[in-house]
C-alpha cells in the first residue's frame, strides 16, 4: 500500500507544481515558477533556465544561488559544458560531482565549489527549430539523478518552454496591440491638433496661437523658424517670439516658404510633424493669396474713392462689402511718408504696425505715401488716433517718417478732400522745424485751404512772394526785419509799445519800419495790405520757414502786395 501512496503523493506534487507553472501570466512568472517546481519535485538546491543564443547559451533565470558573481557567468560559450552535450545528443545529461567532472566549465566549477554544489542535471527544451534551451537543477550533496527524475525534468522543461512561448506570443500580440493603440491615440491627437490648428487659422488668429493650441494637444512644444510674412520679401521674417534659435528636436520644412521649418521640443513622429508643416504651408499660401487679393481690391477701391470717381460710387460700396468694410463707419485718412516714395517693404511694415494698433484699418499707396483709412466710430477713438499714428511712426525707425492726419470722412465725397488735406498736413510736418512728426489738418486752421489750391508749394510761394525781400535782407546782414515787422503789426503799429517789446529805441524802430516799407514797396497803413502781410508772417511757421532763411522767391517776388 505504501508504494501506491508514494506514487499518488508524487503525482499530487507534480500537479501542484505544474499548476503554478500553468497559471503563470507572464514570461518571467513562467520562468520563476518552473525553477521553483523543479527544485521542489527533484529536491534540488538551485536551478538555471538557459536559452540558446547563437551557438552558446545565456542564463535567463536562476534560483537558489547566493554568489554575487553568478550573473557574470550568465554566458556559456559554444561547445562547452553539459549544455553542449545536451544539445549534441538532444537528450538529458547529469553529473554526480560537477566540480571534478571533465565536462565542467572551470569558472562554473569554481563557483559551485564556493556554493558547495556537487551534482547537476539538465534537460533540453525543444521547439520546431530544435533545442532552444536547457533547464538545469543542482544539489549540494553528491547524488545520482534517476531516470524517472530525468524524464520528469524533461517533461517540465517541455511544458514550461511551450507555455513561455505561448505567453511570449501573447505578449508580442499585446505589444502589437498596444502599439496599434498608441498609434491610434497618436493619430487621434494629430487629428485634434490639426483640427485645432486649422480652426485657429480660419478664425484669423496669429500663428503663435495655433501652434500653442496644437502643442497642447500633442504634448510637445512646436516652434516655427524662418517663416516670412505673407506678401513680403523672404528676407523679412514673422516675429515668433518663443521660437528658439536652435532646436534639438525633429524638424520639418514648411512648403512654400524658403528656409522655414517647424520643429518640436520632444518626441514626435516625422510624419506627424510633416503633416503639421504642410498645414502651415497651406495656410501661409492661403494668407498670401488672400492678402494679395485684399490688397488688389483695397487699392482699386481706395484709389477710386480718393480720386472721387463718383460715377462708380454704387459699385465702390459693393466692393467695400467684399472687403468687410462698413461704408457707414466714419474714417480718418492718415498719410505717412518720407522724402522719397514708400517701397513695398516699408508699406508692409507700416501695415503690420497699423494692424497691431488700429482695428479694422485699411491701407494703400497714394502719391508716394501710405494712406491709412482708420475707423473712428466713437469720439474716443478719434482722440486716440494721434497717439496711435505717432507710435506707428516711432516703431518704423530708423526710417524718418512724417504723418498727416486728415479730417473725418463720413460719406464718399469726403474722401477726395480728406486725402488732399492728409497729404498736405504730412508735407507741413516734413517741413516743420520743431521736429514734430505728426500734424493734423485740424491744427492748420484756415491754412488747410491751401491743400486744395496747390499744397505746400503754393503756400511757400505765397509767403516768399510777400516776405521775400525781408528774408533776403535778414539772411544777408542779420537785420531781424521779419520779427520787427511781426511785432509792429501785432501791436497795431503803436511805435512806443513795439519798441518796449523789442527792447529798441523808438528812433531805431522807426528806421526799421521805414526800411521794411521800402523793401516791400507797400504802405503799412493800408488795412488790406497789412492783412496779407500778417497772414504771410503766420504762414511761414506752417511751411517751416525760419526768420533767418533766405530763399529764392517766385518771379513775382518784390512786387507790390496785392
Amino acid at each position: 500500500m505504501s508504494e501506491p501512496r508514494s506514487v499518488i503523493a508524487a503525482q499530487t506534487a507534480l500537479i501542484a507544481a505544474l499548476r503554478d507553472v500553468v497559471s503563470a501570466r507572464s514570461v518571467a512568472d513562467v520562468e520563476s515558477a518552473t525553477l521553483a517546481a523543479v527544485r521542489s519535485l527533484l529536491s534540488a538546491d538551485a536551478a538555471f533556465w538557459m536559452d540558446r543564443v547563437d551557438d552558446g547559451f545565456a542564463m535567463t533565470a536562476l534560483s537558489g544561488l547566493i554568489q554575487p558573481e553568478s550573473h557574470e557567468l550568465s554566458l556559456v560559450p559554444p561547445g562547452a559544458g553539459l549544455a553542449a552535450e545536451i544539445v549534441a545528443n538532444d537528450a538529458p545529461a547529469s553529473s554526480s560531482d560537477y566540480t571534478v567532472d571533465p565536462r565542467a566549465i572551470p569558472a562554473f566549477a569554481a563557483m559551485f565549489r564556493r556554493e558547495n554544489i556537487r551534482s547537476t542535471a539538465g534537460a533540453p527544451m525543444r521547439s520546431s527549430e530544435g533545442v532552444v534551451g536547457v533547464l538545469f537543477v543542482f544539489a549540494r550533496r553528491s547524488r545520482e539523478f534517476t531516470e524517472d527524475e530525468m524524464q520528469l525534468l524533461m517533461s517540465i522543461a517541455g511544458v514550461a518552454r511551450a507555455l513561455r512561448e505561448r505567453l511570449r506570443e501573447g505578449e508580442f500580440q499585446r505589444e502589437l496591440l498596444e502599439q496599434e493603440r498608441s498609434r491610434a491615440a497618436a493619430g487621434d491627437r494629430l487629428l485634434r491638433a490639426a483640427e485645432t490648428f486649422s480652426s485657429s487659422m480660419l478664425r484669423g488668429q496669429p500663428l503663435a496661437a495655433g501652434l500653442e493650441a496644437a502643442s497642447d494637444e500633442l504634448g510637445v512644444r512646436l516652434h516655427v523658424r524662418g517663416l516670412p510674412a505673407p506678401g513680403s520679401p523672404t528676407s523679412h521674417m514673422l516675429p515668433i517670439e518663443d521660437a528658439p534659435t536652435v532646436s534639438s528636436g525633429p524638424e520639418a520644412r514648411i512648403p512654400g516658404a524658403d528656409l522655414a521649418v517647424l520643429s518640436a521640443d520632444g518626441a514626435l513622429p516625422e510624419m506627424q510633424l510633416a503633416l503639421l508643416a504642410q498645414l502651415i504651408g497651406i495656410d501661409f499660401r492661403r494668407q498670401r493669396v488672400e492678402l494679395e487679393t485684399e490688397l488688389a481690391l483695397t487699392d482699386q477701391m481706395v484709389h477710386s474713392l480718393l480720386t472721387g470717381d463718383f460715377q462708380e460710387l454704387e459699385r465702390l460700396w459693393s466692393r467695400t462689402a467684399l472687403l468687410g468694410m462698413n461704408p457707414a463707419v466714419p474714417r480718418v485718412l492718415v498719410s505717412i511718408g518720407r522724402d522719397r516714395p514708400v517701397d513695398r517693404m516699408l508699406l508692409d511694415r507700416i501695415r503690420r504696425e497699423m494692424r497691431s494698433r488700429i482695428s479694422g484699418g485699411y491701407s494703400t499707396t497714394y502719391g508716394g505715401d501710405v494712406v491709412l483709412l482708420c475707423p473712428v466710430p466713437e469720439v474716443e477713438q478719434e482722440a486716440k488716433l494721434v497717439g496711435q499714428v505717432e507710435s506707428i511712426v516711432t516703431a518704423c525707425r530708423p526710417e524718418r517718417l512724417t504723418a498727416g492726419i486728415g479730417p473725418v470722412c463720413r460719406k464718399a465725397d469726403d474722401y477726395p478732400l480728406g486725402v488732399r488735406e492728409a497729404l498736405f498736413a504730412r508735407q507741413v510736418a516734413a517741413q516743420s522745424r520743431t521736429g514734430k512728426a505728426v500734424v493734423s489738418s485740424a491744427e492748420l486752421g484756415m491754412y488747410r485751404l491751401f491743400a486744395h489750391v496747390g499744397g505746400t508749394d503754393a503756400l511757400l510761394g505765397a509767403v516768399l512772394e510777400t516776405l521775400g525781400p525781408l528774408l533776403d535782407a535778414d539772411g544777408r546782414d542779420g537785420s531781424d526785419l521779419l520779427n520787427t515787422l511781426h511785432a509792429f503789426l501785432e501791436h497795431d503799429r503803436r511805435i512806443a509799445e513795439t519798441a518796449r517789446a523789442l527792447h529798441l529805441h523808438v528812433n531805431t524802430l522807426r528806421y526799421r519800419v521805414d526800411r521794411i516799407a521800402r523793401l516791400l514797396k507797400t504802405d503799412l497803413d493800408d488795412p488790406e495790405k497789412r492783412f496779407f502781410i500778417l497772414l504771410a508772417l503766420r504762414l511761414r511757421g506752417v511751411v517751416g520757414l525760419g526768420p533767418n532763411d533766405s530763399r529764392q522767391a517766385p518771379s513775382s517776388a518784390g512786387e507790390n502786395v496785392q
